[in-house]
């Protein structure tokens, strides 16, 4: 079998075209880094970042001193920080809910305001992270993997708005 069509056979339902099944090479990643329809990378950015908001939205909004606990190693005690843990979940919960009804238009304008907005919100997770430990001498379990996690999201974001803006070039 040629390797065209080798390739083609390998070309899955979500629109993912891997020149080399399961063999742990760099082409591997052809399907995941260059997707044949141009939304597919965008749709998955807003599917985690649905899943992971609406995570720890219902966490913050359920158990809110547990979930700062774990964050930032520090209970919050009283009532103002409780309600304010709730109100922070339930925006989280409306940042998952946005990805989610979102997915039905990953070509509208709006959905790229939706991604832009994502990375500024990113950027500034990873800051207070940050100066929770460094200025506050905050440390939880989940600090560096919530700081990296945010991380990672940003480098989503700006691929799929400079894939965006390439494609309008």
């Amino acid at each position: 079998m040629s390797r065209f069509w080798e390739a083609t056979a390998l070309a899955d339902a979500s629109g993912y075209l891997r020149t080399d099944a399961g063999s742990g090479s760099a082409t591997d990643l052809d399907g995941v880094l260059f997707p044949k329809n141009g939304t597919s990378f965008m749709k998955k950015l807003l599917i985690a970042t649905a899943v992971i908001e609406l995570g720890a939205g219902l966490a913050l909004a359920a158990l809110p001193s547990v979930s700062v606990m774990f964050l930032l190693g520090s209970p919050l005690e009283t009532p103002v920080g409780l309600t304010m843990g709730r109100v922070a979940g339930a925006a989280l919960v409306t940042l998952g809910v946005a990805c989610w009804l979102a997915l039905r238009d990953a070509h509208s304008q709006g959905t790229v305001g939706l991604v832009a907005a994502l990375l500024f919100y990113n950027i500034a997770i990873v800051a207070v992270l940050v100066a929770a430990r460094f200025e506050l001498d905050l440390q939880g379990v989940g600090l560096w993997p919530g700081a990296g996690l945010h991380s990672a999201m940003t480098v989503w974001c700006v691929v799929c708005l400079r894939g965006r803006s390439k494609k309008q070039d």
